[in-house]
Protein backbone atom coordinates (compact mmCIF):
# COMPACT_ATOMS: atom_id res chain seq x y z
CA UNK A 1 0.00 0.00 0.00
CA UNK A 2 0.79 3.63 -0.85
CA UNK A 3 -0.21 6.74 0.79
CA UNK A 4 -0.09 10.01 -0.98
CA UNK A 5 -1.08 13.35 1.13
CA UNK A 6 -2.05 16.17 -1.01
CA UNK A 7 -3.28 19.58 0.58
CA UNK A 8 -6.23 19.68 -1.30
CA UNK A 9 -7.39 15.98 -1.16
CA UNK A 10 -6.35 14.38 2.31
CA UNK A 11 -4.94 11.02 2.66
CA UNK A 12 -5.29 9.09 -0.27
CA UNK A 13 -4.51 5.19 0.17
CA UNK A 14 -3.16 2.83 -3.23
CA UNK A 15 -2.33 -0.72 -3.81
CA UNK A 16 0.20 -0.80 -6.71
CA UNK A 17 0.99 -3.43 -9.53
CA UNK A 18 4.26 -3.29 -11.26
CA UNK A 19 4.71 -4.99 -14.95
CA UNK A 20 7.08 -4.66 -17.69
CA UNK A 21 5.76 -3.57 -21.08
CA UNK A 22 9.19 -4.37 -22.75
CA UNK A 23 11.10 -7.69 -23.71
CA UNK A 24 14.21 -6.32 -21.73
CA UNK A 25 12.83 -5.14 -19.00
CA UNK A 26 13.49 -1.21 -19.35
CA UNK A 27 10.12 0.07 -19.93
CA UNK A 28 7.50 -0.73 -16.78
CA UNK A 29 3.84 0.52 -16.17
CA UNK A 30 2.53 1.13 -12.45
CA UNK A 31 -1.09 0.88 -11.51
CA UNK A 32 -2.40 2.13 -8.67
CA UNK A 33 -5.53 1.32 -7.36
CA UNK A 34 -7.90 2.43 -4.45
CA UNK A 35 -7.73 1.38 -1.26
CA UNK A 36 -11.28 -0.17 -0.60
CA UNK A 37 -13.31 1.26 2.79
CA UNK A 38 -10.75 4.10 2.92
CA UNK A 39 -12.65 6.95 0.75
CA UNK A 40 -9.76 7.40 -1.63
CA UNK A 41 -11.72 7.10 -4.19
CA UNK A 42 -14.49 9.41 -3.31
CA UNK A 43 -11.75 11.96 -2.06
CA UNK A 44 -10.00 11.28 -5.73
CA UNK A 45 -13.36 12.12 -7.98
CA UNK A 46 -13.80 15.24 -5.59
CA UNK A 47 -10.32 16.47 -6.09
CA UNK A 48 -10.47 15.74 -10.13
CA UNK A 49 -13.95 17.42 -10.56
CA UNK A 50 -12.04 20.35 -9.18
CA UNK A 51 -9.92 20.60 -12.09
CA UNK A 52 -12.40 19.97 -14.83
Amino acid sequence: MKEFLLPDAGSLKFVHSTFTISEYGDFRMTVYTPVEGTGTEKRMKKFLNGYS
